[in-house]
Protein backbone atom coordinates (compact mmCIF):
# COMPACT_ATOMS: atom_id res chain seq x y z
CA UNK A 1 0.00 0.00 0.00
CA UNK A 2 1.06 3.34 -0.85
CA UNK A 3 1.47 5.29 2.73
CA UNK A 4 2.03 8.49 0.44
CA UNK A 5 -0.87 8.62 -1.49
CA UNK A 6 -1.76 12.30 -2.07
CA UNK A 7 -5.36 11.17 -2.62
CA UNK A 8 -5.62 9.86 0.38
CA UNK A 9 -8.48 11.07 2.57
CA UNK A 10 -10.28 9.84 5.91
CA UNK A 11 -13.66 11.66 5.74
CA UNK A 12 -15.13 8.59 5.47
CA UNK A 13 -13.82 6.95 8.93
CA UNK A 14 -14.45 3.50 8.01
CA UNK A 15 -12.36 3.61 5.15
CA UNK A 16 -12.17 1.05 2.88
CA UNK A 17 -9.21 1.55 0.68
CA UNK A 18 -8.39 -1.53 -1.98
CA UNK A 19 -5.48 -3.46 -0.64
CA UNK A 20 -2.79 -2.36 -2.87
CA UNK A 21 -0.58 -5.67 -4.85
CA UNK A 22 3.06 -5.66 -4.91
CA UNK A 23 4.19 -3.22 -7.47
CA UNK A 24 4.35 -5.29 -10.99
CA UNK A 25 6.07 -2.60 -12.87
CA UNK A 26 2.88 -1.84 -15.03
CA UNK A 27 -0.68 0.03 -13.67
CA UNK A 28 -3.66 -2.71 -13.84
CA UNK A 29 -5.67 -1.85 -17.21
CA UNK A 30 -8.94 -2.50 -18.41
CA UNK A 31 -7.40 -3.06 -21.79
CA UNK A 32 -8.92 -6.48 -23.28
CA UNK A 33 -11.59 -6.95 -20.64
CA UNK A 34 -14.46 -8.81 -21.66
CA UNK A 35 -17.46 -6.85 -22.33
CA UNK A 36 -20.72 -7.77 -20.63
CA UNK A 37 -22.60 -10.53 -22.20
CA UNK A 38 -19.66 -12.62 -23.16
CA UNK A 39 -19.80 -16.06 -22.70
CA UNK A 40 -17.04 -17.55 -20.73
CA UNK A 41 -17.07 -21.39 -20.81
CA UNK A 42 -19.83 -21.80 -18.57
CA UNK A 43 -20.50 -18.39 -17.61
CA UNK A 44 -22.40 -15.42 -19.44
CA UNK A 45 -21.25 -12.03 -17.75
CA UNK A 46 -24.33 -9.55 -17.10
CA UNK A 47 -23.00 -6.39 -15.30
CA UNK A 48 -19.55 -5.18 -13.34
CA UNK A 49 -19.75 -5.42 -9.72
CA UNK A 50 -16.46 -4.56 -8.01
CA UNK A 51 -13.27 -3.48 -9.22
CA UNK A 52 -9.78 -3.46 -7.25
CA UNK A 53 -6.62 -3.21 -7.49
CA UNK A 54 -6.00 -6.61 -8.90
CA UNK A 55 -8.88 -7.89 -10.55
CA UNK A 56 -12.79 -7.22 -11.81
CA UNK A 57 -15.62 -9.18 -10.30
CA UNK A 58 -18.88 -9.47 -12.82
CA UNK A 59 -22.48 -10.64 -11.85
CA UNK A 60 -22.50 -13.77 -14.10
CA UNK A 61 -25.26 -16.70 -15.38
CA UNK A 62 -24.30 -20.63 -14.66
CA UNK A 63 -26.15 -21.71 -17.72
CA UNK A 64 -25.76 -25.74 -17.16
CA UNK A 65 -26.25 -24.86 -13.18
CA UNK A 66 -28.94 -22.34 -13.86
CA UNK A 67 -27.42 -20.06 -11.35
CA UNK A 68 -25.84 -16.48 -10.51
CA UNK A 69 -22.05 -16.24 -9.43
CA UNK A 70 -19.36 -13.85 -9.30
CA UNK A 71 -16.66 -14.38 -11.94
CA UNK A 72 -13.16 -12.79 -11.02
CA UNK A 73 -10.66 -11.98 -13.85
CA UNK A 74 -7.43 -10.37 -13.44
CA UNK A 75 -6.55 -6.99 -14.62
CA UNK A 76 -2.90 -6.85 -15.20
CA UNK A 77 -1.46 -7.73 -18.63
CA UNK A 78 -0.80 -11.88 -19.34
CA UNK A 79 3.00 -11.13 -19.71
CA UNK A 80 2.74 -9.67 -15.76
CA UNK A 81 3.81 -13.41 -14.14
CA UNK A 82 3.53 -11.96 -10.74
CA UNK A 83 0.28 -10.56 -10.54
CA UNK A 84 -0.70 -14.07 -12.24
CA UNK A 85 1.13 -15.89 -9.39
CA UNK A 86 -0.62 -13.65 -6.99
CA UNK A 87 -4.37 -13.92 -8.52
CA UNK A 88 -4.36 -17.60 -8.97
CA UNK A 89 -2.79 -17.53 -5.10
CA UNK A 90 -6.32 -16.31 -3.93
CA UNK A 91 -8.26 -18.88 -6.12
CA UNK A 92 -5.93 -21.42 -4.67
CA UNK A 93 -6.20 -20.54 -0.96
CA UNK A 94 -10.33 -20.03 -1.06
CA UNK A 95 -10.74 -23.49 -2.76
CA UNK A 96 -9.15 -24.68 -0.43
CA UNK A 97 -11.77 -23.96 2.63
CA UNK A 98 -14.89 -25.31 2.40
CA UNK A 99 -17.17 -23.46 5.42
CA UNK A 100 -20.47 -21.56 4.74
CA UNK A 101 -18.77 -18.55 6.03
CA UNK A 102 -16.85 -18.16 3.29
CA UNK A 103 -17.37 -17.11 -0.20
CA UNK A 104 -16.66 -20.74 -2.33
CA UNK A 105 -14.74 -21.30 -4.87
CA UNK A 106 -16.28 -22.92 -7.49
CA UNK A 107 -14.03 -23.21 -11.21
CA UNK A 108 -11.05 -21.80 -12.24
CA UNK A 109 -10.24 -21.19 -15.76
CA UNK A 110 -8.40 -18.55 -18.57
CA UNK A 111 -10.28 -16.63 -21.11
CA UNK A 112 -7.85 -15.12 -24.03
CA UNK A 113 -4.82 -15.48 -21.20
CA UNK A 114 -7.02 -13.79 -18.67
CA UNK A 115 -6.92 -16.38 -15.27
CA UNK A 116 -10.08 -16.40 -13.77
CA UNK A 117 -12.36 -18.07 -11.04
CA UNK A 118 -15.90 -18.63 -10.26
CA UNK A 119 -17.26 -18.08 -7.15
CA UNK A 120 -20.69 -17.88 -4.73
CA UNK A 121 -22.60 -14.96 -5.42
CA UNK A 122 -24.03 -12.97 -2.44
CA UNK A 123 -26.43 -10.99 -3.17
CA UNK A 124 -26.26 -9.38 0.30
CA UNK A 125 -24.79 -5.73 1.12
CA UNK A 126 -20.91 -5.85 2.57
CA UNK A 127 -20.66 -4.97 6.62
CA UNK A 128 -19.31 -1.66 5.34
CA UNK A 129 -22.23 -1.34 3.35
CA UNK A 130 -24.19 -1.55 6.98
CA UNK A 131 -21.77 0.49 8.89
CA UNK A 132 -22.21 3.50 6.76
CA UNK A 133 -25.53 4.21 8.64
CA UNK A 134 -23.48 4.17 11.88
CA UNK A 135 -22.67 1.34 14.91
CA UNK A 136 -24.65 -1.31 15.22
CA UNK A 137 -26.72 -2.85 18.45
CA UNK A 138 -24.26 -4.87 20.60
CA UNK A 139 -25.70 -7.95 20.32
CA UNK A 140 -25.88 -7.85 16.54
CA UNK A 141 -22.38 -6.58 16.35
CA UNK A 142 -21.28 -9.57 18.94
CA UNK A 143 -23.16 -12.46 16.79
CA UNK A 144 -21.49 -11.25 13.31
CA UNK A 145 -17.70 -11.31 15.55
CA UNK A 146 -18.58 -14.69 16.08
CA UNK A 147 -19.83 -16.19 13.03
CA UNK A 148 -16.80 -14.31 11.73
CA UNK A 149 -14.01 -15.75 14.30
CA UNK A 150 -15.63 -18.99 13.62
CA UNK A 151 -15.52 -18.80 9.42
CA UNK A 152 -11.38 -17.73 10.04
CA UNK A 153 -10.77 -20.44 12.80
CA UNK A 154 -11.90 -22.50 9.80
CA UNK A 155 -9.39 -20.70 7.53
CA UNK A 156 -6.58 -21.11 10.13
CA UNK A 157 -7.39 -24.97 10.70
CA UNK A 158 -6.66 -25.24 7.12
CA UNK A 159 -3.61 -23.41 7.88
CA UNK A 160 -4.54 -19.91 5.69
CA UNK A 161 -4.45 -16.45 7.22
CA UNK A 162 -6.52 -13.53 5.43
CA UNK A 163 -4.18 -10.84 6.51
CA UNK A 164 -7.09 -8.13 5.26
CA UNK A 165 -9.77 -8.75 7.03
CA UNK A 166 -12.30 -5.58 7.19
CA UNK A 167 -15.39 -4.35 6.90
CA UNK A 168 -15.41 -4.40 2.93
CA UNK A 169 -14.26 -7.88 2.70
CA UNK A 170 -17.39 -9.06 4.68
CA UNK A 171 -20.82 -9.67 3.03
CA UNK A 172 -23.80 -10.73 4.77
CA UNK A 173 -26.06 -12.76 3.02
CA UNK A 174 -29.47 -11.62 3.84
CA UNK A 175 -27.91 -9.21 5.93
CA UNK A 176 -26.97 -11.50 8.90
CA UNK A 177 -25.31 -14.46 7.50
CA UNK A 178 -21.21 -13.44 7.23
CA UNK A 179 -19.57 -14.63 4.25
CA UNK A 180 -15.83 -13.20 4.09
CA UNK A 181 -13.95 -12.66 0.56
CA UNK A 182 -10.94 -11.44 -0.62
CA UNK A 183 -8.46 -13.77 0.00
CA UNK A 184 -6.16 -11.47 -2.19
CA UNK A 185 -2.93 -11.10 0.10
CA UNK A 186 -3.84 -14.73 2.14
CA UNK A 187 -0.59 -16.48 3.24
CA UNK A 188 0.05 -20.00 4.32
CA UNK A 189 1.09 -20.39 8.21
CA UNK A 190 4.17 -21.57 7.29
CA UNK A 191 4.88 -18.63 4.58
CA UNK A 192 7.64 -16.56 5.38
CA UNK A 193 7.02 -12.20 5.55
CA UNK A 194 4.42 -10.10 6.14
CA UNK A 195 5.45 -8.08 2.99
CA UNK A 196 5.43 -8.26 -0.60
CA UNK A 197 8.36 -8.54 -2.69
CA UNK A 198 8.46 -4.45 -3.51
CA UNK A 199 8.59 -3.49 0.38
CA UNK A 200 4.95 -2.39 0.30
CA UNK A 201 2.44 -3.29 3.54
CA UNK A 202 0.12 -5.86 2.91
CA UNK A 203 -3.62 -5.05 4.03
CA UNK A 204 -5.41 -2.33 5.71
CA UNK A 205 -4.12 -0.12 8.08
CA UNK A 206 -7.16 0.62 10.40
CA UNK A 207 -7.52 -2.94 10.19
CA UNK A 208 -3.74 -4.00 10.73
CA UNK A 209 -2.43 -5.35 13.51
CA UNK A 210 1.00 -3.83 14.61
CA UNK A 211 2.78 -6.61 13.69
CA UNK A 212 1.61 -6.45 10.31
CA UNK A 213 2.58 -3.08 9.78
CA UNK A 214 6.62 -3.46 11.15
CA UNK A 215 5.99 -2.69 14.61
CA UNK A 216 7.46 -5.41 15.97
CA UNK A 217 9.82 -8.73 14.68
CA UNK A 218 6.95 -11.53 15.24
CA UNK A 219 5.57 -12.74 12.20
CA UNK A 220 2.03 -12.40 10.98
CA UNK A 221 0.15 -15.51 12.60
CA UNK A 222 -3.61 -16.64 12.97
CA UNK A 223 -3.29 -14.32 16.04
CA UNK A 224 -2.91 -11.51 13.50
CA UNK A 225 -6.70 -11.95 11.97
CA UNK A 226 -7.81 -12.20 15.40
CA UNK A 227 -6.25 -8.33 15.54
CA UNK A 228 -8.31 -7.82 12.90
CA UNK A 229 -11.79 -8.91 14.05
CA UNK A 230 -11.24 -6.89 17.14
CA UNK A 231 -10.94 -3.92 14.79
CA UNK A 232 -14.00 -5.12 12.50
CA UNK A 233 -15.96 -5.28 16.01
CA UNK A 234 -15.04 -2.04 17.49
CA UNK A 235 -16.04 -0.30 14.12
CA UNK A 236 -19.62 -2.45 14.40
CA UNK A 237 -19.73 -0.86 18.03
CA UNK A 238 -18.42 2.39 17.89
CA UNK A 239 -19.33 3.48 14.10
CA UNK A 240 -15.36 4.10 13.54
CA UNK A 241 -11.87 1.85 13.32
CA UNK A 242 -9.83 2.18 16.54
CA UNK A 243 -6.89 4.38 15.21
CA UNK A 244 -8.39 7.10 12.48
CA UNK A 245 -6.03 9.92 10.93
CA UNK A 246 -5.10 12.46 7.91
CA UNK A 247 -3.13 9.91 6.17
CA UNK A 248 -2.24 6.33 6.19
CA UNK A 249 1.05 7.06 7.57
CA UNK A 250 -0.75 8.62 10.73
CA UNK A 251 -2.71 5.52 10.95
CA UNK A 252 0.10 2.58 11.07
CA UNK A 253 1.96 5.08 13.54
CA UNK A 254 -1.09 5.06 15.67
CA UNK A 255 -1.24 1.09 15.31
CA UNK A 256 2.33 0.86 15.74
CA UNK A 257 2.41 3.05 18.86
CA UNK A 258 -0.79 4.03 20.82
CA UNK A 259 -3.49 2.14 22.38
CA UNK A 260 -7.38 2.65 21.09
CA UNK A 261 -9.94 5.10 23.02
CA UNK A 262 -11.77 2.51 25.34
CA UNK A 263 -15.35 1.86 22.70
CA UNK A 264 -17.08 3.02 26.04
CA UNK A 265 -15.75 6.56 26.12
CA UNK A 266 -17.09 6.82 22.58
CA UNK A 267 -20.04 5.34 23.53
CA UNK A 268 -21.24 4.98 27.26
CA UNK A 269 -23.73 2.36 26.43
CA UNK A 270 -21.35 -0.15 25.11
CA UNK A 271 -21.51 -3.16 27.56
CA UNK A 272 -18.24 -3.55 29.90
CA UNK A 273 -17.48 -7.67 28.81
CA UNK A 274 -17.88 -6.71 25.15
CA UNK A 275 -15.27 -4.00 25.43
CA UNK A 276 -13.28 -6.63 27.25
CA UNK A 277 -13.24 -9.02 24.48
CA UNK A 278 -13.12 -5.94 21.99
CA UNK A 279 -9.77 -4.55 23.59
CA UNK A 280 -8.20 -7.91 24.60
CA UNK A 281 -8.64 -8.54 20.33
CA UNK A 282 -6.61 -5.65 20.09
CA UNK A 283 -3.39 -5.76 22.79
CA UNK A 284 -0.29 -5.01 20.95
CA UNK A 285 1.41 -8.28 21.59
CA UNK A 286 -0.01 -11.61 20.02
CA UNK A 287 0.21 -13.35 23.18
CA UNK A 288 -1.94 -10.76 25.02
CA UNK A 289 -4.89 -11.28 22.48
CA UNK A 290 -6.94 -14.87 22.17
CA UNK A 291 -4.84 -18.01 21.17
CA UNK A 292 -7.48 -18.99 18.83
CA UNK A 293 -10.08 -17.12 16.56
CA UNK A 294 -12.45 -20.59 18.18
CA UNK A 295 -11.40 -19.19 22.19
CA UNK A 296 -12.55 -15.88 20.54
CA UNK A 297 -15.53 -17.29 19.33
CA UNK A 298 -16.63 -19.30 22.78
CA UNK A 299 -16.08 -16.29 24.26
CA UNK A 300 -18.46 -14.59 22.62
CA UNK A 301 -20.76 -16.56 22.89
CA UNK A 302 -20.74 -16.86 26.35
CA UNK A 303 -21.23 -12.97 26.71
CA UNK A 304 -24.22 -13.65 23.90
CA UNK A 305 -25.63 -16.40 26.39
CA UNK A 306 -25.42 -13.82 29.38
CA UNK A 307 -22.62 -16.61 30.94
CA UNK A 308 -19.59 -14.44 32.26
CA UNK A 309 -16.76 -14.54 29.77
CA UNK A 310 -12.83 -14.98 30.30
CA UNK A 311 -11.39 -12.38 29.59
CA UNK A 312 -10.18 -9.93 32.05
CA UNK A 313 -9.48 -6.43 32.04
CA UNK A 314 -5.89 -5.72 32.04
CA UNK A 315 -4.68 -4.97 36.05
CA UNK A 316 -2.82 -2.18 37.30
CA UNK A 317 0.61 -3.95 36.15
CA UNK A 318 -0.34 -4.51 32.94
CA UNK A 319 -1.43 -1.28 31.81
CA UNK A 320 1.54 0.55 33.41
CA UNK A 321 3.77 -1.70 30.98
CA UNK A 322 1.21 -0.37 27.91
CA UNK A 323 1.74 3.14 29.07
CA UNK A 324 5.92 2.38 29.19
CA UNK A 325 5.89 1.20 25.74
CA UNK A 326 3.95 3.51 24.22
CA UNK A 327 5.73 6.00 25.46
CA UNK A 328 9.20 4.39 24.40
CA UNK A 329 7.54 4.44 21.07
CA UNK A 330 6.55 7.52 21.44
CA UNK A 331 10.27 8.89 21.69
CA UNK A 332 11.18 6.74 18.74
CA UNK A 333 8.48 8.81 16.40
CA UNK A 334 9.76 12.12 18.11
CA UNK A 335 13.48 11.04 17.14
CA UNK A 336 14.33 11.82 21.09
CA UNK A 337 15.15 9.23 23.52
CA UNK A 338 14.37 11.62 26.71
CA UNK A 339 10.67 11.30 26.29
CA UNK A 340 10.19 8.01 26.14
CA UNK A 341 12.86 7.71 29.32
CA UNK A 342 10.94 10.38 31.45
CA UNK A 343 8.07 7.96 31.06
CA UNK A 344 9.79 5.55 31.89
CA UNK A 345 11.38 7.09 34.93
CA UNK A 346 8.09 8.55 35.99
CA UNK A 347 5.89 5.26 35.94
CA UNK A 348 9.40 3.75 37.90
CA UNK A 349 9.17 6.28 40.80
CA UNK A 350 5.06 6.34 41.17
CA UNK A 351 4.88 2.56 41.19
CA UNK A 352 8.12 1.95 43.56
CA UNK A 353 5.67 1.60 46.74
CA UNK A 354 3.06 -0.30 45.53
CA UNK A 355 4.12 -3.00 43.58
CA UNK A 356 8.11 -3.00 44.89
CA UNK A 357 8.45 -6.78 43.18
CA UNK A 358 8.22 -5.36 39.40
CA UNK A 359 10.66 -3.06 39.81
CA UNK A 360 12.86 -5.87 37.87
CA UNK A 361 10.43 -5.37 34.91
CA UNK A 362 10.93 -2.05 34.61
CA UNK A 363 14.64 -1.82 34.81
CA UNK A 364 15.01 -4.04 32.11
CA UNK A 365 12.32 -2.00 30.24
CA UNK A 366 14.79 0.97 30.62
CA UNK A 367 17.81 -0.73 29.69
CA UNK A 368 15.91 -2.44 26.60
CA UNK A 369 14.70 1.65 25.69
CA UNK A 370 17.92 2.21 23.25
CA UNK A 371 16.90 -1.00 21.38
CA UNK A 372 13.31 -0.02 21.28
CA UNK A 373 14.07 3.04 20.13
CA UNK A 374 16.46 1.95 17.14
CA UNK A 375 13.90 -0.36 16.16
CA UNK A 376 10.92 2.01 16.02
CA UNK A 377 13.08 4.35 14.19
CA UNK A 378 13.67 1.91 11.68
CA UNK A 379 9.39 1.21 11.65
CA UNK A 380 8.87 4.74 10.76
CA UNK A 381 11.84 4.82 8.05
CA UNK A 382 9.73 2.09 6.47
CA UNK A 383 6.38 3.75 6.78
CA UNK A 384 8.12 7.08 5.48
CA UNK A 385 9.61 5.13 2.18
CA UNK A 386 7.93 6.47 -0.94
CA UNK A 387 7.81 4.07 -3.79
CA UNK A 388 11.47 3.12 -3.08
CA UNK A 389 12.50 6.95 -2.60
CA UNK A 390 13.68 8.70 0.29
CA UNK A 391 11.97 11.95 1.83
CA UNK A 392 14.02 14.71 1.96
CA UNK A 393 15.86 15.60 5.46
CA UNK A 394 13.22 18.24 6.05
CA UNK A 395 10.51 16.27 4.80
CA UNK A 396 10.99 13.45 7.25
CA UNK A 397 11.40 16.08 9.83
CA UNK A 398 8.28 17.83 9.08
CA UNK A 399 6.45 14.65 8.95
CA UNK A 400 7.56 13.77 12.54
CA UNK A 401 6.14 17.05 13.69
CA UNK A 402 3.08 16.41 12.45
CA UNK A 403 3.05 12.78 13.87
CA UNK A 404 3.47 14.55 17.38
CA UNK A 405 1.33 17.36 16.94
CA UNK A 406 -1.20 14.30 15.99
CA UNK A 407 -0.70 12.24 19.42
CA UNK A 408 -0.88 15.35 21.35
CA UNK A 409 -3.76 16.55 19.76
CA UNK A 410 -5.38 13.31 20.89
CA UNK A 411 -3.57 13.65 24.41
CA UNK A 412 -4.67 17.05 25.25
CA UNK A 413 -7.67 16.21 27.38
CA UNK A 414 -6.76 13.04 29.03
CA UNK A 415 -3.13 13.56 29.60
CA UNK A 416 -2.51 17.29 29.07
CA UNK A 417 1.14 17.30 30.57
CA UNK A 418 2.08 14.18 28.38
CA UNK A 419 0.77 16.68 25.40
CA UNK A 420 2.94 19.65 27.02
CA UNK A 421 6.22 16.93 26.92
CA UNK A 422 5.57 15.90 22.95
CA UNK A 423 5.11 19.47 21.99
CA UNK A 424 8.07 20.79 23.92
CA UNK A 425 9.71 18.15 22.24
CA UNK A 426 8.34 18.91 19.12
CA UNK A 427 9.85 22.73 19.44
CA UNK A 428 13.15 21.52 20.32
CA UNK A 429 13.20 18.97 17.54
CA UNK A 430 12.25 22.07 15.06
CA UNK A 431 14.48 24.80 16.78
CA UNK A 432 17.59 22.24 16.22
CA UNK A 433 16.87 21.75 12.82
CA UNK A 434 16.75 25.33 12.01
CA UNK A 435 12.71 25.22 10.48
CA UNK A 436 10.00 27.28 12.29
CA UNK A 437 8.19 26.08 14.62
CA UNK A 438 4.12 25.09 13.00
CA UNK A 439 1.74 27.31 14.14
CA UNK A 440 -0.76 24.28 15.38
CA UNK A 441 2.33 23.43 18.13
CA UNK A 442 2.33 27.03 19.32
CA UNK A 443 -1.59 27.02 19.77
CA UNK A 444 -1.92 23.65 20.91
CA UNK A 445 0.77 24.83 23.48
CA UNK A 446 -0.79 28.26 24.21
CA UNK A 447 -4.23 26.51 24.80
CA UNK A 448 -2.80 23.99 27.19
CA UNK A 449 -1.07 26.71 29.36
CA UNK A 450 -4.39 28.87 29.18
CA UNK A 451 -6.45 25.75 30.50
CA UNK A 452 -4.01 25.44 33.21
CA UNK A 453 -4.50 28.92 33.95
CA UNK A 454 -0.87 30.36 33.18
CA UNK A 455 -0.52 33.76 32.72
CA UNK A 456 0.98 34.18 29.15
CA UNK A 457 2.30 37.66 27.87
CA UNK A 458 0.85 40.20 25.70
CA UNK A 459 1.26 40.06 22.02
CA UNK A 460 3.35 36.95 19.99
CA UNK A 461 5.07 34.63 22.46
CA UNK A 462 7.97 33.02 20.31
CA UNK A 463 8.16 29.18 20.42
CA UNK A 464 11.06 28.81 22.75
CA UNK A 465 8.80 31.43 25.34
CA UNK A 466 6.19 28.84 25.06
CA UNK A 467 8.21 25.92 25.51
CA UNK A 468 10.03 27.37 28.83
CA UNK A 469 6.71 28.22 30.38
CA UNK A 470 5.27 24.74 29.30
CA UNK A 471 8.13 22.92 31.02
CA UNK A 472 7.36 24.98 33.82
CA UNK A 473 3.96 23.19 33.78
CA UNK A 474 4.97 19.56 33.72
CA UNK A 475 5.05 18.58 37.22
CA UNK A 476 4.75 15.18 38.50
CA UNK A 477 3.50 14.23 41.73
CA UNK A 478 6.32 12.46 43.66
CA UNK A 479 6.46 11.82 47.22
CA UNK A 480 9.88 12.95 48.70
CA UNK A 481 10.30 8.97 49.93
CA UNK A 482 9.73 7.26 46.43
CA UNK A 483 12.25 10.60 44.84
CA UNK A 484 14.77 9.35 47.62
CA UNK A 485 14.80 5.73 46.81
CA UNK A 486 16.05 6.57 43.57
CA UNK A 487 18.84 8.75 44.46
CA UNK A 488 17.38 12.01 42.49
CA UNK A 489 15.56 14.35 43.97
CA UNK A 490 11.52 14.58 42.23
CA UNK A 491 12.89 17.94 40.39
CA UNK A 492 15.47 16.70 38.89
CA UNK A 493 13.87 13.41 37.25
CA UNK A 494 13.06 15.60 34.14
CA UNK A 495 17.01 16.19 33.35
CA UNK A 496 17.38 12.62 33.24
CA UNK A 497 19.54 11.60 29.58
CA UNK A 498 19.74 8.82 27.73
CA UNK A 499 22.94 7.73 29.73
CA UNK A 500 21.32 8.55 33.05
CA UNK A 501 18.42 6.42 32.36
CA UNK A 502 20.23 2.95 33.54
CA UNK A 503 20.83 4.02 36.73
CA UNK A 504 17.34 5.14 37.47
CA UNK A 505 15.93 1.70 39.38
CA UNK A 506 19.53 0.47 39.99
CA UNK A 507 20.11 2.25 43.04
CA UNK A 508 17.14 1.32 45.32
CA UNK A 509 19.12 -1.90 46.34
CA UNK A 510 16.29 -4.70 45.16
Amino acid sequence: MDLSDPSYSDNDPLLDQPTAPPDFGAEAAAVGLPPVGTLIGRYELKREIARGAMGVVYLAWQHDLRRHVALKMILVEEENQKARERFESESQAAAALDHPGIVPVFDVGTWQGRPYFAMGYVAGPSLLDLLRDGPILPERAALLAKDLAVAIGHAHQKQVIHRDLKPANILLADGEKVRITDFGVSKLMTGGSDVTSSGELVGTPHYMPPEQAGGSSLPVSAASDIYSIGAVLYAMLTGRPPFVAASPVEVVGQVVSKQPIRPSALIPSIPHELEVITLKCLNKKPADRYQTADALADDLSRWLRGDPILAKPPGVIRRTRQFVRQHLIFASVSGSASLGLIAVACVLLFYYLQTRQDLTFYREEVMRGRKTIAMQRSVIDRVLAKEGERLTADERIRLRLDLITSTANELKESQPEMALLLLVDAVEIARGDGLDVPSEINSLIRSLLIAKDVELPEGVVPASELAKLAKQQIAFPFSGEQSTVFGKPADDVLDLGVDQADQVGLQSGD
